[in-house]
């Protein structure tokens, strides 16, 4: 027995290929169930645009997050490079020391 208010897959391929440029599955169903309540509401069927529109709507919002998520990535490259720098710094010291001193 189905719950009622269980929500129809996507029925072609046009409807469900929008729905896989999305990270997770909770984000899909999250965009699918919003591309059927606006189809509801205009009492019509479920149209692929109204699976891209809402597939755009998520993406949008995960935008800071992916920004932050880069500038991170960035903030750690940076990071490494200077710490590499500050080896060979070392390494350089040591060996001007010693011949230095010998």
């Amino acid at each position: 027995m189905r719950n009622c208010a269980e929500i129809e897959p996507p029925k072609n391929e046009a409807q469900a290929r929008p729905l896989a440029q999305l990270d997770t599955k909770e984000e899909q169903i999250q965009a699918w169930r919003s591309a059927n309540e606006k189809a509801k509401l205009s009492e019509r069927p479920v149209t692929a645009n109204d699976v891209k529109e809402a597939v755009n709507e998520i993406k949008e919002t995960k935008q800071p997050e992916k920004k932050k998520e880069l500038e991170d990535k960035k903030e750690v490259v940076e990071l490494s490079k200077s710490s590499q720098c500050l080896c060979v710094d070392i390494a350089l010291l040591r060996i001007v020391l010693y011949f230095s001193l010998h």
